[in-house]
């Protein structure tokens, strides 16, 4: 675990804007049941049905402001995703690269695609599964 978190870890500043989009996201959903008691208690209770509109057009600006941050977080948490994994993906083959000559001649091409790939495949399901929770 300490490696993975190593190997995370110069990313981190990069993953701040997706986490506030979902955190702001979240807190716009969480007013969600306040308007339909609202709606009960202030507008039929009462009997004043001119609020209704304002109450109306108020959810509906809180559930498209909801929308507008949930989709910037999917699509700055998808970049920021594809762009960690390619850094991580470079620095192992920049560090393959200056293996000695020994190294080459023991394993093969299949050997050393097959790792990195392997590799590629393992980091991006991680990836999807630590930052997804």
């Amino acid at each position: 675990m300490k490696l993975i978190y190593n190997l995370l870890l110069p990313y981190w500043k990069k993953g701040i804007i997706p986490v506030l989009y979902l955190l702001i996201s979240t807190i716009l959903s969480f007013f969600y049941p306040l308007f339909p008691k609202w709606a009960v208690d202030d507008v039929i209770i009462k009997k004043k049905y001119d609020k209704l509109v304002f109450l109306s057009c108020a959810f509906l600006f809180l559930v498209i402001l909801q929308r507008v941050f949930s989709y910037l977080n999917e699509t700055t948490f998808f970049k920021f995703q594809k762009d960690t994994i390619l850094s991580i993906q470079k620095n192992l083959l920049g560090k393959v690269f200056f293996y000695p000559l020994e190294f080459f001649d023991k394993n093969h091409s299949g050997y050393l695609i097959g790792e990195y790939v392997a590799t590629s495949l393992v980091s991006a399901i991680y990836f999807l599964r630590v930052l997804s929770w």
